[in-house]
């Protein structure tokens, strides 16, 4: 059961992999993140059945916190990253349009 639940765990997020590049669309990411700190912070992550087994691994507010605080850290990175590329690409599609 638990091999289940890393297996399903790392196949929607696997931290050790983690950016937009590994086949994950800014807005994928930014979504992905957003529910992984609702996840900690409405208990849902980790698993109680996960808990049952490493009580240790249960989260404090502090731990809470520093999750949601690296999630928005990280969306914010996504964000900027995004409108960097977007205006790049429209000085680019500018800097040749119009021209007949």
């Amino acid at each position: 059961m638990m091999n289940r639940d890393v297996t399903h765990g790392r196949k929607a997020m696997d931290l050790s992999q983690w950016s937009a590049k590994n086949g994950r669309t800014p807005g994928t990411a930014i979504a992905t993140l957003t529910a992984v700190c609702g996840n900690v912070r409405n208990a849902r992550m980790p698993r109680s059945s996960y808990l049952l087994l490493h009580r240790d691994a249960r989260l404090r507010p502090q731990d809470v916190d520093d999750v949601c605080a690296w999630t928005e850290r990280e969306i914010t990175a996504l964000k900027s990253k995004a409108a960097s590329r977007s205006a790049a690409y429209a000085r680019e599609s500018g800097a040749g349009g119009g021209q007949k």
